[in-house]
Protein backbone atom coordinates (compact mmCIF):
# COMPACT_ATOMS: atom_id res chain seq x y z
CA UNK A 1 0.00 0.00 0.00
CA UNK A 2 0.73 3.78 -0.88
CA UNK A 3 1.92 6.10 1.93
CA UNK A 4 -0.60 8.26 -0.05
CA UNK A 5 -3.01 5.83 0.52
CA UNK A 6 -2.51 5.18 3.84
CA UNK A 7 -2.53 8.37 4.79
CA UNK A 8 -6.24 9.21 3.55
CA UNK A 9 -7.21 5.77 5.33
CA UNK A 10 -5.59 7.63 8.89
CA UNK A 11 -7.29 10.92 8.10
CA UNK A 12 -10.78 9.38 7.36
CA UNK A 13 -10.67 7.67 11.11
CA UNK A 14 -9.27 11.33 12.35
CA UNK A 15 -12.01 13.04 10.55
CA UNK A 16 -9.45 15.37 8.52
CA UNK A 17 -8.72 15.14 4.87
CA UNK A 18 -6.09 17.69 3.78
CA UNK A 19 -7.85 16.98 -0.01
CA UNK A 20 -11.00 18.70 0.82
CA UNK A 21 -9.59 22.02 2.64
CA UNK A 22 -11.85 24.70 1.22
CA UNK A 23 -10.08 28.25 0.72
CA UNK A 24 -11.69 31.10 2.74
CA UNK A 25 -14.35 32.78 1.34
CA UNK A 26 -15.23 29.42 -1.14
CA UNK A 27 -18.34 28.77 1.68
CA UNK A 28 -19.71 32.51 0.39
CA UNK A 29 -19.74 31.80 -2.93
CA UNK A 30 -23.24 29.22 -3.08
CA UNK A 31 -24.97 31.51 -0.75
CA UNK A 32 -24.31 34.43 -3.43
CA UNK A 33 -24.93 32.08 -5.95
CA UNK A 34 -28.68 31.19 -4.40
CA UNK A 35 -29.25 34.72 -3.86
CA UNK A 36 -28.46 36.44 -6.95
CA UNK A 37 -30.68 33.54 -8.93
CA UNK A 38 -33.30 34.18 -6.44
CA UNK A 39 -33.27 37.77 -7.28
CA UNK A 40 -33.07 36.88 -10.98
CA UNK A 41 -35.95 34.88 -10.71
CA UNK A 42 -38.22 37.44 -8.86
CA UNK A 43 -36.79 40.30 -11.50
CA UNK A 44 -38.66 38.06 -14.17
CA UNK A 45 -41.98 36.89 -12.69
CA UNK A 46 -42.27 41.35 -11.58
CA UNK A 47 -41.36 41.91 -15.62
CA UNK A 48 -43.94 38.86 -16.36
CA UNK A 49 -47.21 40.26 -14.16
CA UNK A 50 -46.21 43.78 -15.60
CA UNK A 51 -46.19 43.21 -19.04
CA UNK A 52 -49.64 41.20 -18.45
CA UNK A 53 -51.14 44.12 -16.69
CA UNK A 54 -49.96 46.67 -19.27
CA UNK A 55 -51.75 44.28 -21.76
CA UNK A 56 -54.54 43.75 -20.15
CA UNK A 57 -55.03 47.25 -19.59
CA UNK A 58 -54.46 48.13 -23.19
CA UNK A 59 -57.40 45.50 -23.90
CA UNK A 60 -59.38 47.40 -22.10
CA UNK A 61 -58.69 50.53 -23.95
CA UNK A 62 -59.24 48.95 -27.34
CA UNK A 63 -62.86 47.98 -25.40
CA UNK A 64 -63.70 51.49 -24.85
CA UNK A 65 -62.69 52.87 -27.85
CA UNK A 66 -64.20 50.26 -30.39
CA UNK A 67 -67.43 50.66 -27.93
CA UNK A 68 -67.28 54.85 -29.14
CA UNK A 69 -66.73 53.40 -32.57
CA UNK A 70 -69.09 51.22 -32.87
CA UNK A 71 -72.13 53.51 -31.23
CA UNK A 72 -71.09 55.88 -33.43
CA UNK A 73 -71.74 53.79 -36.69
CA UNK A 74 -75.38 51.95 -35.11
CA UNK A 75 -76.39 55.29 -34.34
CA UNK A 76 -75.47 56.89 -38.14
CA UNK A 77 -77.03 53.37 -39.51
CA UNK A 78 -80.42 53.92 -37.64
CA UNK A 79 -80.55 57.85 -38.07
CA UNK A 80 -80.11 56.85 -42.06
CA UNK A 81 -83.02 55.06 -42.20
CA UNK A 82 -87.04 55.21 -42.63
CA UNK A 83 -87.92 53.24 -39.87
CA UNK A 84 -85.81 51.03 -37.52
CA UNK A 85 -85.75 49.22 -34.22
CA UNK A 86 -82.78 47.61 -33.09
CA UNK A 87 -80.92 46.15 -30.10
CA UNK A 88 -77.30 46.02 -29.66
CA UNK A 89 -75.00 44.32 -27.08
CA UNK A 90 -71.51 46.11 -26.43
CA UNK A 91 -68.57 44.67 -24.35
CA UNK A 92 -66.82 47.15 -21.67
CA UNK A 93 -64.21 46.88 -19.06
CA UNK A 94 -65.36 46.44 -15.47
CA UNK A 95 -64.29 50.02 -14.32
CA UNK A 96 -66.64 51.52 -16.14
CA UNK A 97 -70.25 51.04 -13.90
CA UNK A 98 -72.59 53.24 -15.98
CA UNK A 99 -72.30 54.82 -19.62
CA UNK A 100 -74.88 57.68 -19.91
CA UNK A 101 -76.46 59.80 -22.45
CA UNK A 102 -77.29 63.25 -21.49
CA UNK A 103 -78.58 66.55 -23.35
CA UNK A 104 -76.50 68.82 -21.36
CA UNK A 105 -78.28 71.78 -22.91
CA UNK A 106 -81.25 70.70 -21.44
CA UNK A 107 -82.04 71.67 -18.38
CA UNK A 108 -82.94 70.61 -15.93
CA UNK A 109 -80.98 67.22 -15.76
CA UNK A 110 -80.73 64.75 -13.28
CA UNK A 111 -77.47 64.90 -11.67
CA UNK A 112 -78.34 62.00 -9.08
CA UNK A 113 -77.56 59.04 -11.64
CA UNK A 114 -74.02 59.71 -11.52
CA UNK A 115 -72.93 62.27 -8.72
CA UNK A 116 -69.47 62.27 -10.49
CA UNK A 117 -70.67 64.02 -13.75
CA UNK A 118 -70.66 67.35 -11.71
CA UNK A 119 -67.03 67.83 -11.96
CA UNK A 120 -66.38 67.47 -15.82
CA UNK A 121 -69.71 68.14 -16.47
CA UNK A 122 -69.24 72.02 -17.77
CA UNK A 123 -66.29 70.48 -20.12
CA UNK A 124 -68.72 68.01 -21.46
CA UNK A 125 -70.61 70.33 -22.41
CA UNK A 126 -68.55 72.57 -23.39
CA UNK A 127 -67.60 70.39 -26.07
CA UNK A 128 -71.01 69.15 -27.11
CA UNK A 129 -70.82 65.50 -25.59
CA UNK A 130 -74.25 63.54 -25.03
CA UNK A 131 -71.92 60.41 -23.98
CA UNK A 132 -70.04 60.06 -20.88
CA UNK A 133 -68.94 57.18 -18.40
CA UNK A 134 -69.17 56.94 -14.70
CA UNK A 135 -67.36 57.20 -12.77
CA UNK A 136 -64.88 59.13 -14.61
CA UNK A 137 -61.82 57.15 -12.92
CA UNK A 138 -62.58 54.07 -14.67
CA UNK A 139 -62.36 55.57 -18.28
CA UNK A 140 -59.43 57.87 -17.07
CA UNK A 141 -57.06 55.04 -15.80
CA UNK A 142 -57.56 53.23 -18.77
CA UNK A 143 -56.00 56.25 -20.35
CA UNK A 144 -59.72 56.61 -22.62
CA UNK A 145 -62.11 59.29 -23.21
CA UNK A 146 -64.49 59.93 -20.57
CA UNK A 147 -67.19 61.64 -22.56
CA UNK A 148 -67.74 61.74 -26.12
CA UNK A 149 -69.96 63.45 -28.67
CA UNK A 150 -72.58 61.00 -30.75
CA UNK A 151 -73.65 62.65 -34.01
CA UNK A 152 -75.17 61.81 -37.08
CA UNK A 153 -72.96 63.70 -39.98
CA UNK A 154 -72.69 67.09 -37.66
CA UNK A 155 -76.05 67.29 -36.66
CA UNK A 156 -77.70 66.20 -33.19
CA UNK A 157 -79.80 63.03 -33.87
CA UNK A 158 -79.99 61.15 -30.48
CA UNK A 159 -83.41 61.65 -28.25
CA UNK A 160 -83.39 59.78 -24.83
CA UNK A 161 -86.07 58.47 -22.29
CA UNK A 162 -84.59 60.50 -19.45
CA UNK A 163 -82.33 63.33 -19.19
CA UNK A 164 -79.39 61.66 -18.68
CA UNK A 165 -80.40 58.36 -19.63
CA UNK A 166 -77.95 55.62 -17.53
CA UNK A 167 -77.32 52.06 -18.60
CA UNK A 168 -75.33 49.59 -15.93
CA UNK A 169 -72.63 48.01 -17.08
CA UNK A 170 -72.72 44.34 -16.39
CA UNK A 171 -69.47 43.30 -18.80
CA UNK A 172 -72.26 43.87 -21.82
CA UNK A 173 -74.19 46.75 -22.39
CA UNK A 174 -77.47 46.51 -23.97
CA UNK A 175 -78.40 49.53 -25.80
CA UNK A 176 -81.62 49.78 -27.97
CA UNK A 177 -81.91 52.52 -31.28
CA UNK A 178 -85.35 53.10 -32.40
CA UNK A 179 -86.49 55.47 -35.23
CA UNK A 180 -89.83 55.91 -35.90
CA UNK A 181 -90.99 57.37 -39.13
CA UNK A 182 -91.35 60.71 -40.00
CA UNK A 183 -89.05 61.50 -37.32
CA UNK A 184 -85.59 62.70 -37.19
CA UNK A 185 -84.23 62.20 -34.18
CA UNK A 186 -83.24 58.15 -33.02
CA UNK A 187 -84.67 57.34 -29.88
CA UNK A 188 -82.03 55.33 -27.23
CA UNK A 189 -83.08 53.18 -25.07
Amino acid sequence: MTSKCLYLRQSEKSGHNPYLKTKKGQMMEVPFQLIFSLMLIAMFIFAAFYGIRYFLQRGEQVQMVQFLSEIREKVNGAWQTTESMQTYSFTLPKGIQKVCFANLDALPYDKSSCPEFETYGEIAKRAGSNLFFCPPEGAYNLGAPVYAKIDCEGTTCLSFLKNPYCIQNTGTVKITLQKRLGTANVILS
